[in-house]
């Protein structure tokens, strides 16, 4: 069965849980797909979409992502994953 995730709602002024007709300057989409935990159960769908950046971290287990949340304006950068869970990769044609 396929399920497909919507962005939760939100009150948060310009959140992607809001008006995705009105709420989308820059033409970039993205479900909120959530994230796979290392034991493989998946959390968070509607609420997050996370994906992996092509920079690895000095940290151990861990690399560069980006977090758009639900009822947040901005994204979240320089964050840290641990590359035991899944992310979403958004694929960018030159």
């Amino acid at each position: 069965m396929l399920t497909i995730y919507r962005w939760n709602s939100s009150t948060t002024t310009g959140a992607p849980g809001n008006d995705q007709s009105l709420n989308n300057n820059s033409g970039f989409n993205a479900f909120p797909l959530g994230n796979r935990l290392i034991d493989g159960v998946f959390i968070n769908q509607g609420k997050y979409s996370n994906f992996w950046s092509s920079s690895e971290a000095s940290a151990n287990n861990t690399a560069l992502a980006r977090y758009l949340y639900f009822d947040y304006i901005d994204y979240h950068f320089n964050s840290f994953g641990n590359i035991n869970y899944g992310f979403s990769v958004r694929f960018v044609r030159d």
